[in-house]
């Protein structure tokens, strides 16, 4: 459970691009952060991945590290949490959880552009490790990542994130279900 909790900001960073493209919320920021450019007759990352998924993405992991942080304070959600928010900044830990998730994404999409694989299409494992990835490198400053934890991690999200995209599917968040 204590996995679960620490992958929680990283994962509303994941999944908040997805809700706010559903939304068409800032759809002034609805631009791809490529610039629609190409790199080998491929593009860059894609049409899918936009200023406006960065921004709200690193906005929901920090609200939900603010949330966290706010807990924390009561005292008995400091068994579940392993981070200490009286030593890490909770703002600081979300916003570099955050950009690590949605980095992780971006560049799993560049990657599969150079390979041929076309936005939106899957390719498994990949598709549910890259934000994982991401967030491990980008908080690894702060918080002391053991290897124990890191195959849990992968574990759990190899589970959560295909039937979070299930579920999105059904509620028509999703236009696809992988």
């Amino acid at each position: 459970l204590s996995t679960i909790y620490l992958l929680l900001p990283a994962a509303m960073a994941n999944m908040a691009p997805v809700v706010a493209g559903r939304l068409r919320f800032w759809p002034q920021l609805n631009i791809p952060i490529d610039g629609n450019h190409r790199i080998f007759g491929q593009p860059i990352f894609g049409a899918g991945k936009t200023w406006r998924g960065l921004l709200v993405g690193c906005i929901a992991a920090v609200l939900t590290c603010g949330l966290q942080a706010m807990l924390y304070q009561l005292g008995w959600i400091r068994t579940l949490s392993p981070i200490n928010f009286f030593q890490v900044n909770w703002f600081i830990f979300g916003l570099v959880a955050g950009l690590g998730a949605l980095v992780g994404d971006i560049a799993k999409s560049f990657v599969k552009r150079q390979v041929h694989i076309g936005s939106g299409q899957p390719w498994p494992v990949f598709d549910q490790l890259d934000f994982l990835a991401g967030f491990v490198i980008a908080t690894w400053w702060l918080f002391p990542w053991h290897s124990n934890r890191i195959w849990v991690a992968i574990i759990i999200t190899l589970i959560m994130h295909p039937l979070a995209n299930i579920i999105g599917f059904l509620l028509k968040i999703k236009k696809v279900w992988w």
